[in-house]
């Protein structure tokens, strides 16, 4: 289904966004297209939009690399016989980023849009008349070419948003940047703290299911166009979900206990219940579902740095972690590039011990190459082994160094 796009992004994620979106412009800007430009808006704005956002955790290069380089996947990019066309290492060091960072961040991407290539939703629009999927439509039974149906068919597609635009019109739909529904309500017409009721018929922007009747309070005002509200629950609304919803949130990291809407989805109210009796609630149902889902590498690092003062140098307990629970010596090889120096992306050494820890290049090891012997960064080294405990262990530690 074809959604229209916004660029609209919460008030307090806008610095990091802009951050972002600055990065793809001006790449975007130099070496690829203003189509790219303006997925790469709209994709940052959509993780902003995400409860929680992730942008909120990690460096806005490697959030930025990442959009580019998901974007990138979907219209081959990557294609020499694409134009435009860039490798995707030459993308990673333009803006400074390890390919192995890009491409793991590029995948959070595409796995929580469920992004593929030839994706419709995030194709460019000049590209859109030659993608097949763009035009994909059941009738009767029957999956047909939308280009070759009749007008008044093309006509009911386009208005279940099932294809980007009526063929004769060439109006691509993912290429709004507003939404198209009605302005009629204000951000003035809301303040922090209001008691609010979704309105009939209106549905989950995530899970496309019914939510008019939920209840809750205002707890941030955004002044967008159209203006979007932030609406924690009300004790009655959480009690009164199944745990099917509860973990359908967790499993796509998504906040149960809010939600951004739209000013005109929502209308005033009396409340039925006391913040206090909210937090309870929150607390009671956090016990049993948790707040936001980790993945398993995610759970690993967090175990690693459990009880950790945040004033202390976590790399220091990277490295006790690492002396403890790497069993030496380690075969790996080069993974990032390197400027300079002896040795190479692909290269193959042993490591046989850490011997250091430095502030700009995190932990140090020693391996040797043939008969030599370096000092070199952990995080530009990959364990040759996948099956071996190491291998999770150093991967575990690249991607939290990445991303500190």
């Amino acid at each position: 289904m074809f959604a229209p796009k916004s660029e609209s992004v919460p008030a307090a994620i806008r610095d990091t966004y802009a951050v972002i979106t600055g990065l793809t412009d001006a790449f975007c800007r130099e070496h690829l297209t203003d189509e790219y430009a303006t997925l790469c808006r709209q994709l940052t704005a959509a993780l902003a939009r995400k409860r929680p956002s992730p942008l909120v955790r990690g460096k806005p290069e490697i959030w930025a690399c990442a959009v580019v380089y998901a974007l990138g996947t979907v219209n081959f990019l990557f294609d020499k016989s694409q134009t435009p066309y860039m490798r995707a290492d030459e993308l990673c060091q333009h803006f400074g980023v390890s390919q192995s960072s890009g491409a793991n961040k590029a995948k959070v991407i595409r796995d929580l849009f469920d992004m593929g290539q030839m994706d419709p939703n995030w194709c460019l629009p000049g590209q859109l008349d030659h993608n097949p999927l763009a035009w994909l439509i059941q009738v009767n039974g029957l999956m047909v070419d939308a280009r070759y149906a009749p007008p008044e068919v093309q006509a009911e597609a386009y208005r279940r948003r099932l294809i980007p635009y009526i063929p004769a019109q060439s109006q691509p739909a993912n290429i709004q940047t507003k939404p198209t529904r009605p302005k009629r309500a204000k951000a003035a017409d809301f303040k922090v703290g209001d008691a609010v009721v979704v309105k009939a018929g209106v549905k989950d922007p995530d899970f496309d299911a019914k939510i008019g009747g939920w209840q809750g309070r205002i707890i941030d005002v955004y002044e967008d166009d159209p203006p979007m509200l932030h609406i924690e629950w009300d004790s009655l609304t959480l009690k009164g979900q199944d745990g099917a919803y509860f973990e359908r949130c967790v499993a796509e990291n998504l906040d149960w206990a809010s939600m951004y809407l739209y000013a005109d989805d929502l209308e005033r109210a009396e409340p039925r219940d006391t913040e206090e009796d909210v937090e309870q609630t929150v607390e009671q149902i956090a016990g049993q579902y948790g707040r936001v889902n980790l993945d398993e590498q995610d759970r690993r690092i967090q175990q690693v740095l459990a009880g950790v003062d945040e004033d202390n140098e976590l790399v220091d307990v990277w490295e006790e972690y690492l002396e403890k629970n790497l069993a030496f010596p380690v075969e790996a090889v080069i993974d990032e590039s390197q400027e300079r120096g002896p040795l190479k992306t692909g290269d193959r050494v042993k490591v046989t011990e850490i011997t250091d820890v430095d502030e700009m290049y995190g932990v140090i090891v020693h391996l040797r190459v043939g008969r030599k012997s370096y000092h070199f960064p952990l995080c530009d080294l990959k364990v040759v082994d996948e099956s071996s405990p190491n291998f999770q262990r150093v991967d575990d530690y690249r991607v939290w160094f990445a991303n500190r």
